[in-house]
């Protein structure tokens, strides 16, 4: 029975996944998830053009291999809202067990369960869920591959198992930049340490691959150095005070194995502390992606926890009296407050619009020429760029000539004459959807008609 177990645990943690990920549809409706949504749902909504389709806003023509997730799930299925949630529960589902595999393979099958079970339950995995971040699973299910591979690469040698490794990072590259660039990074690190212990796999295959993987990064994201120098991400997932807020029953049980293992535990697992330093130190640095890292860094830490959960585990019976009391109580207080802030966080992170603002939002595409502008805030702007099929421009996300400086001295010093001479060089037609009750309308005048509760249409001259 037990054998049985073990040879379908990866099963037992589909199950478990898919049913954690549908909870938020039972008690928030039918678009329960965070801010990037309207993003996919604008691409799945989007007339089918070629296979994969056309890019847009949020998915690039370099966002490859999520963009064949949803138009491959697009074949079988019309409706754009079942398409990119199945979409994003399959890319959690891919990553969990990626996750579980790259476990496998450094720490056996007991530590591999436990820390898939870990990285469904966390907290900080359910908000990167609940903010959409699609194509961050999809290529952390490759790095988590790629992460395996190089483990078979190093206990085999073989060549199948190099080319599953660059093949399996090749797919990172496709799939999202922030993962790219820590998958770089840690594995040039991690040949480097390779090369100077004498303990290289081969320095021709490290060369190789540290040229093939910097050169295939900067050739599908030739802008990437500027938006690294440049770029302050506008939907910026967590600061490190909510981090902390959701991580610290992790950390906690990190920092007590760490106690008790010290340095032992870093070196007989060197990928993964690369990989955890890495991200920590960005985190760190606060570069202007440094947000986005958090997901990271919370999975280098669930590694850790997953082995010392399962060393406690293993040897509590030859502990002293004392430490067995410790491990109990340490246990305990991270089992609690692990599993009460990952229910807490599902009830806290609700929808960030209403259904009725839904319904306004569906109302655009008959209320609106095929060719019309809208301008709303940007709050609302992924929702209504989700459920209209028209050009949606906002203050500060996306733009259309104008920058935030402009749009300070719009909302602040503007007459309304100014205002109107301000909006003319939207294309037209043009309209606003913003919040009735809200201080942010862009224009109140007698050339502005209203259309519904929300839309008004820009007609002045």
């Amino acid at each position: 029975m037990k054998e049985i177990f073990w040879r379908f645990d990866w099963l037992s943690l589909i199950i478990i996944s898919f049913f954690t990920r549908i909870i938020p549809f039972f008690l928030h409706g039918s678009h329960p998830l965070g801010y990037d949504m309207g993003f996919y749902r604008h691409y799945s909504a989007q007339s089918f053009s070629s296979f994969p389709n056309t890019p847009t806003t949020g998915l690039a023509s370099t966002d490859f291999f999520p963009r064949l997730l949803l138009d491959s799930l697009r074949i079988f299925i019309s409706n754009p809202d079942i398409i990119i949630h199945l979409g994003l529960i399959i890319a959690f589902l891919f990553a969990t067990l990626g996750f579980r595999f790259f476990l496998s393979q450094y720490a056996g099958r007991e530590v591999a369960f436990l820390g898939g079970l870990l990285f469904i339950f966390s907290p900080v995995q359910y908000v990167g869920y609940w903010f959409f971040l699609l194509k961050n699973y999809v290529a952390l299910a490759g790095l988590f591959f790629s992460f395996a591979f190089l483990k078979d690469i190093e206990d085999k040698k073989d060549l199948y198992s190099k080319l599953f490794f660059i093949a399996s990072f090749f797919f990172v590259l496709l799939s999202q930049t922030t993962t790219s660039i820590l998958g770089v990074m840690v594995f040039c690190i991690y040949f480097s340490f390779q090369i100077t212990r004498g303990r290289a796999i081969t320095k021709t295959f490290f060369l190789l691959f540290s040229s093939l993987s910097l050169g295939l990064l900067f050739f599908f994201r030739p802008t990437l150095f500027t938006k690294i120098i440049t770029f302050q991400p506008t939907a910026i997932f967590l600061e490190w005070p909510e981090y902390l807020s959701l991580a610290y029953p992790s950390i906690f049980l990190f920092f007590s194995g760490f106690f008790y293992f010290h340095k032992k535990v870093f070196f007989q697992y060197f990928l993964p502390t690369i990989f955890l330093f890495v991200v920590l130190l960005l985190s760190l640095l606060e570069l202007p992606f440094y947000q986005r890292l958090f997901l990271f860094l919370d999975i280098s830490i669930l590694f850790f926890d997953a082995v010392i959960l399962i060393f406690f585990i293993r040897n509590y019976s030859f502990f002293s009296k004392r430490l067995q009391i410790g491990t109990i109580f340490v246990a305990a207080i991270f089992t609690g407050f692990f599993l009460g802030k990952f229910l807490s966080t599902i009830a806290f992170y609700h929808p960030l619009i209403t259904p009725n603002e839904t319904v306004e939002m569906q109302k655009n595409n008959s209320l609106t020429e095929k060719e019309a502008t809208i301008l709303t805030t940007s709050d609302y702007m992924p929702f209504v760029y989700g459920f209209s099929s028209r050009n949606v421009f906002a203050p500060g996300l996306r733009e259309y000539k104008y920058n935030l400086e402009d749009w300070e001295k719009f909302w602040f010093e503007m007459t309304k004459k100014e205002k109107i001479q301000f909006l003319s060089v939207f294309p037209r037609p043009l309209y606003f959807f913003t919040d009735p009750k809200s201080d942010e309308n862009f224009l109140e005048a007698e050339c502005v008609v209203k259309k519904s509760q929300y839309l008004s249409e820009f007609g002045c001259k």
